[in-house]
């Protein structure tokens, strides 16, 4: 097997696996909800789709570059829905609304991109270093979790990270090559990059640095010429694939009017932020990032001092004007994003990544060829192939781990969704589990578990199991590896039906976390009135109980005026009697401008008594915009198997 054959086939497996993990994070959660961007985006995909005309309906995202291709894969799958009847090829819905299978199509098109941008960074590496480098560089952006998670919903992200780097290996070769064909080719990449993004129109610096070198040679005037040419070609190819390119404009200006209301920060603290987005797990990470920047730090120095290396077979290497191009670019994508806006956006500083993780990958290659260099001919080979998967697993782990905790439920997800199901209505019931917290990937790649229908789970309450009585609760979830916490729920699951419990085992791919018991303990609502308040001092509210309710248990929910409450400091239930007994209420949401709190149950009041409602601080004046229900429940019945 020869050398460049191994090459390619190893560049293509890194593209198989990585598309496939691309494709994987793209197909879960098919709803508008997953990711708040995809909202914006689909505004002027459905818009194109219904109408046919291409003004943009949304200023975010709005180059037909990006939408065309997904109008073009919906309309293909309703064709083939209409002629075959499969509900697998249905994509739009009613009221202008994507199905499942339409938000798979929209979300294809990142992953397409995400996946080609690997082996263009394999040829920039190839052309300023070596293949293995290239490969490298391929190996370390195909698993970085910011990179997984572009290519894997509705936004231009990953179709910017690819253009840039097409534009940039287009440049290469033109200021290599010095022929129109391949810098026409290099105008029409920028335009490509510059409608993915309008930053995207950045990518003009590289082959402007590039040809500047030739402006002390022979043929200076023919390489300014060409370089006009490119721009003109560029020019023309923007304005043929967006027809109204000025909207941008408009938006652009909007955009910094919002970004400068988000940011009290200066620019001079954009190189810092820079940096600790290199830093980040959901990037390079620390020692990675730390040692990326370092490489590029290297690569300036010794572009500094005029070093060359000869081109050869064995080590091929470009001249220092390819590697100004590449060292050009971070540092003119950082200082005009400082001269635009304050505010850091860690997803429009992707483009940048490529450049660092070839640098990355120059230093781990040239430490390991210098190491290579001191072992025996008959131990390299095998350290080769050693660090080789050493260097795989420490990049496929992370990205790995990434997408699985975005997309595969815990096994408390389950039991929540179980219970919720059972559980009508669910807001105010008491459920009580674990304090087991399981690892999140970050807050782009969270998931929004079991959201079709059944948002309303979210308002169950959780609280760890040590803090109320388990008898009081609606359910329970307990990890069934704990011992002496469990005892109550034994006895239930014995006595109860099947329909009354179900044990959550973690299966490999499809559930994650701990084997989890969930327990309904079966309450049924007796019914709600509004109780009467009254100011009872400055801290303190009178709640008179509504005389219908002769109910065994009660649980209060109360809402607050903002003015008047504090989510962090929520009030106490007062019962009646000789001894101080306080029931705590946890904040159930924002409603309207105001508060909820609900509290758990508690047993009913005797005829005629009253509850106060406790505040550390003062409800001041106002009062009477308060409102106070007294929800009722009766246990139900547990019948044995």
């Amino acid at each position: 097997m020869s050398r460049k054959f191994l090459i390619l086939l190893l560049l293509t497996l890194l593209c198989v696996i990585a598309g496939a993990l691309r494709l994987w994070y793209a197909s879960s959660e098919l709803h508008i909800t997953r990711f708040e961007d995809e909202r914006y985006s689909l505004e002027n995909v459905r818009k194109i789709y219904f109408t046919g005309d291409l003004e943009p309906m949304s200023g975010f995202y709005p180059s037909p570059v990006f939408n065309l291709p997904q109008v073009w894969a919906l309309k293909a799958s309703q064709w083939f829905h209409e002629r075959t009847g499969k509900p697998i090829f249905d994509a739009m819905g009613d009221n202008f609304r994507l199905k499942p299978t339409g938000f798979f199509l929209t979300r294809v098109f990142p992953a397409i991109y995400g996946t080609l941008m690997l082996p263009l960074i394999f040829f920039i590496g190839r052309r300023l270093f070596s293949d293995e480098v290239g490969l490298i560089a391929a190996l370390i952006m195909a698993f970085l979790p910011w990179c997984l998670h572009s290519s894997g919903y509705n936004k231009p992200d990953a179709l910017l990270m690819m253009a840039v780097c097409l534009a940039m290996h287009t440049s290469l070769r033109a200021v290599e090559g010095g022929r129109a064909l391949d810098y026409a080719l290099a105008g029409m990449s920028i335009a490509l990059a510059m409608s993915a993004k309008l930053t995207g129109g950045l990518t003009a610096v590289p082959l402007i640095v590039g040809t500047a070198f030739f402006l002390r040679r022979p043929g200076r005037v023919r390489r300014v010429a060409l370089l006009a040419f490119a721009g003109a070609v560029s020019a023309v190819t923007f304005v043929l694939t967006n027809p109204f390119w000025w909207a941008y404009l408009h938006f652009i200006r909007i955009l910094q009017v919002d970004y400068a209301g988000r940011t009290a920060a200066t620019p001079w603290e954009m190189p810092r932020r820079v940096v600790e987005l290199h830093l980040d797990k959901l990037l390079f990470g620390p020692l990675f990032g730390a040692l990326s920047l370092l490489a590029f730090v290297a690569l300036v120095v010794l572009w500094l001092r005029g070093q060359r290396v000869q081109e050869s077979t064995e080590d091929p290497r470009l001249p220092s004007a390819l590697m100004a191009m590449m060292l050009a670019f971070p540092f003119a994508y950082t200082a005009a994003y400082m001269s635009q806006t304050n505010f850091f956006k860690p997803n429009n500083f992707l483009p940048v990544a490529p450049f660092t993780g070839l640098a990355l990958a120059w230093l781990l290659h040239t430490a390991w060829s210098w190491t290579a260099s001191r072992l025996s001919s008959g131990l390299r080979l095998s350290a080769t192939v050693l660090a080789s998967l050493v260097l795989t697993g420490v990049f496929f782990v992370p990205g790995f781990r990434y997408v699985e905790r975005s997309i595969v439920p815990t096994t408390f997800d389950v039991a929540r969704h179980w219970l919720g199901q059972r559980m009508r209505p669910n807001v105010g019931r008491t459920v009580i589990r674990d304090a087991w917290q399981a690892p999140k990937p970050g807050w782009e790649g969270g998931r929004n578990p079991f959201h079709n229908g059944l948002s309303s789970v979210r308002s169950l309450e959780l609280v760890a199991s040590r803090s109320l009585d388990l008898e009081m609760a609606d359910g329970v979830m307990l990890r069934n590896d704990l011992q002496g916490r469990t005892s109550w729920a034994e006895k239930l699951v014995a006595v109860s039906p099947k329909t009354q419990y179900k044990t959550i085992e973690p299966k490999l791919f499809r559930i994650r976390g701990p084997s989890v018991t969930a327990v309904l303990n079966p309450w049924a609502r007796r019914g709600k009135g509004n109780a009467s308040i009254e100011p009872f001092d400055d801290s303190t509210l009178l709640i008179r109980p509504p005389t219908l309710m002769p109910n065994e248990y009660w649980t209060v929910f109360a809402w607050i005026p903002t003015s008047m409450s504090d989510p962090n400091r929520p009030p106490q239930v007062l019962l009646p009697g000789s001894e101080l007994r306080l029931v705590d209420l946890h904040r159930a949401g924002q409603k309207g401008h105001g508060h909820l709190f609900v509290s758990r149950r508690f047993p009913a009041l005797s005829e005629g008594e009253t509850l106060h409602l406790v505040s550390e601080g003062s409800f001041g004046p106002g009062v009477g915009q308060a409102k106070v229900e007294i929800h009722g429940w009766v246990r139900l019945p547990v019948e044995g198997p």
